[in-house]
């Protein structure tokens, strides 16, 4: 069903399924997620099976009555020679890349809400974010070279429940973007 075949640039003939793998453990008051994937290659230019595209990821929540807490981290790794031109991030934006390089893409965040029973409730968070090109070239969809790259962001929110209609929120967040090479 999740078989397709692909043609390389080298004329030969590729047959690929995706490989998943999913755990999820919950109570009342916390769950534990890990789930894993990749793709299996097999074609007329490699020897037997190839496992290309890994890619990890977790989440761990804790409750209680008034506060949550949310952990998370995800890795994913992206041959980009491989024709794997769309990447998706974190936030689910996803964008056209395309080289020789092997793009390797690493997140953690953290989050930590209390005051969820009255009326107001805060929150506290913290992102980060970092990206890595080796072994080529990497180039965005306008044609510029794509750098490695690295984002932390923290964040803080405020929530007043002003009558059982009405709600009112407030964010704010502060990222420090590095880019390598960057001016």
């Amino acid at each position: 069903k999740n078989l397709r075949a692909d043609r390389v640039k080298s004329g030969s003939l590729d047959a690929v399924t995706g490989l998943s793998f999913g755990l999820l453990t919950a109570t009342s008051a916390s769950s534990f997620a890990i789930n894993a994937g990749s793709q299996a290659r097999a074609g007329t230019n490699t020897d037997g099976i190839e496992v290309t595209t890994p890619r990890v990821s977790t989440a761990y929540t804790r409750s209680s009555a008034d506060s949550a807490l949310n952990l998370s981290a995800a890795f994913s790794q992206t041959d980009l020679s491989r024709n794997e031109a769309i990447v998706a991030d974190d936030i689910g934006l996803a964008g056209i890349v395309t080289g020789t390089a092997t793009r390797r893409a690493l997140s953690a965040q953290a989050g930590l809400t209390w005051g969820l029973t009255s009326r107001v409730s805060y929150g506290l968070s913290a992102a980060v974010n970092k990206v890595t090109y080796s072994g080529g070239f990497a180039t965005g969809l306008d044609g510029t070279t794509l750098r490695d790259s690295r984002r932390l962001t923290l964040g803080g929110t405020s929530e007043l429940d002003l009558t059982t209609a009405m709600h009112l929120s407030a964010g704010l967040s502060y990222s420090l973007f590095d880019a390598d090479g960057a001016v």
